[in-house]
């Protein structure tokens, strides 16, 4: 299935599908690309509007992401998504659940058969829309467990977001990771989030974080621009999170992200998929052998 995706990929990329201009794709994963490599994803749930608002940043710059939304944001803005993945967006599973009062229920508190109940229906909803399984999935703060990973494998999902480079989410034997990686025994690719450090140990490069982690939002902007730029020097994509719900209605936070995506759009940034970024990581790989 895996190798399935990789051609189709590689298909559309030939035939001119990819959102982004072809001089400014990366092609072997070993220095040769012209700028620096983004992998977004834009993760929301709740708030129809500011997703607009955020999705039409990227696309007025043709820069591509992947869109995590829920079962019921799914099948409520169908026409939406048909219309960003026709474009190029991937979209994936993403899977919050809550209590009656509306508080975050962790994924790892529910038994397996809870947690099967909520992926599943995230996946019909997406195929529903698009006519196509989706096959990436996240959790709310990047919660999982084993039974999660029996389900993923079972319901036939090729990428986990659900993991934070060099933190506590990492699985055992793979906390200096920080391009993705395949479990043993699965045959999913985990993809981690990118951290940086702080000061109090590593924070996921992720909009809601980082914001309570900076003194001012002019840090937070230094901050996302500098952290390309490191990413660039050692020759790695940079991975980061946006919920628009949160970072769009807080003028100078979106303000900070909307000066980040022109700064990266100057650099000759590459925006790029997760199907990209894992065939980035397995080149890149292999010329290490």
């Amino acid at each position: 299935m895996k190798g399935t995706a990789t051609v189709t990929l590689a298909m559309a990329l030939m035939a001119g599908c990819s959102i982004i201009p072809a001089d400014n794709h990366n092609a072997n994963g070993n220095g040769a690309e012209q700028g620096p490599l983004v992998c977004l994803q834009v993760t929301e749930y709740k708030d129809v509007e500011s997703f607009g608002t955020f999705m039409t940043e990227l696309e007025s710059r043709g820069l591509a992401s992947a869109v995590l939304v829920r079962d019921d944001f799914a099948t409520e803005n169908c026409e939406r998504l048909q219309a960003l993945h026709q474009a190029g967006h991937e979209i994936m599973v993403f899977v919050r659940a809550e209590s009656e009062e509306g508080d975050t229920i962790l994924l790892s508190t529910l038994p397996r058969e809870e947690q099967e109940v909520l992926l599943r229906s995230g996946k019909t909803a997406i195929e529903d829309c698009l006519g196509e399984s989706p096959v990436g999935f996240r959790s709310t703060r990047f919660d999982q467990n084993e039974d999660t990973y029996g389900v993923l494998e079972s319901l036939g999902f090729l990428y986990d977001l659900s993991f934070v480079a060099r933190s506590e989410s990492a699985p055992e034997g793979h906390e200096g990771d920080t391009l993705p990686y395949q479990l043993a025994g699965y045959s999913f690719w985990a993809v981690p989030m990118h951290s940086t450090d702080l000061g109090s140990g590593p924070v996921a490069f992720c909009d809601k974080p980082l914001s309570r982690a900076v003194d001012d939002t002019a840090e937070l902007g230094q901050l996302l621009q500098s952290e390309l730029d490191t990413m660039f020097s050692r020759d790695h994509p940079l991975m980061l999170e946006v919920h628009p719900h949160y970072t769009v209605p807080d003028e100078t936070i979106f303000n900070a992200y909307v000066d980040f995506l022109d700064y990266a759009v100057q650099q000759g940034a590459h925006f790029i998929t997760t199907a990209e970024l894992v065939d980035w990581t397995q080149q890149a790989n292999s010329g290490d052998e």
